[in-house]
């Protein structure tokens, strides 16, 4: 398998975040193993179909998460969100 949720993948990238890009009410989701793998490792996860669309901003030090939802305007993210 390859790809951006494999363990090698993570274990080299060694992500903060991630951003899944999934509808809501599609039938399908992430698949569990993925999901696991992710959090095993504490890597926050920004869903669409959560958040809707996903804005991320840096100052070349730190990112800012912003979701355009539930409030239908882009508001910031916090950790304890994802």
């Amino acid at each position: 398998k390859s790809g951006s949720g494999t363990p090698a993948f993570l274990d080299a990238v060694n992500p903060e975040t991630a951003v899944f890009s999934c509808r809501p009410y599609a039938g399908r989701d992430i698949a569990a193993d993925v999901v696991s793998r992710y959090r095993k490792r504490g890597v926050g996860m920004l869903r669409t179909d959560a958040l809707g669309a996903i804005q991320i901003m840096s100052n070349g030090i730190e990112l800012e998460k912003y979701g355009f939802l539930p409030h239908r305007e882009f508001m910031p993210i916090s950790r304890d969100q994802y």
